[in-house]
């Protein structure tokens, strides 16, 4: 029980930081990502950017978690490839498309599985299962 009421959290607890539409917070960090030159860096602003926007535009992180998936296949890391596969998961659920969130999801795990991170494994089985 204790699982679900986290993972419940996890999935909505940005609608409750950022309900706005026209967030000031957002518009910033949209204008940080065109100058931010690090790699890490541009990855946690999209990661931001998508935790942000999802719930209220869909489509729109949908879009941003491609990007990040993109950068994370150039470059090379298994746990960004992961990550950006969990996030187009996400994304695609909080859409209603189930078997894409799905799809997305099974990559996330296979390259987590490779990584032998049993947490993520586990947060991402329990999203599928709430996807079905």
């Amino acid at each position: 029980m204790l699982f679900k009421i986290r993972v419940l959290l996890f999935l909505l607890l940005p609608i409750f930081v950022h309900a706005q539409t026209n967030d000031p917070r957002i518009d910033s960090l949209y204008q940080e990502l065109e100058q931010v030159q690090s790699d890490s860096l541009h990855f946690e602003l999209l990661n931001t950017l998508i935790a942000n926007v999802v719930w209220d535009r869909p489509a729109e992180g949908i879009r941003l978690a491609n990007r990040f998936d993109s950068l994370a296949n150039e470059s090379n890391l298994l746990n960004r490839q992961a990550h950006a596969q969990k996030l187009l998961g996400i994304c695609y659920h909080v859409k209603d498309d189930y078997d894409q969130s799905i799809e997305h999801y099974l990559q996330s795990i296979k390259a987590y599985d490779q990584l032998k991170d049993t947490f993520n494994i586990g947060m991402i089985y329990n999203n599928i299962a709430a996807s079905y």
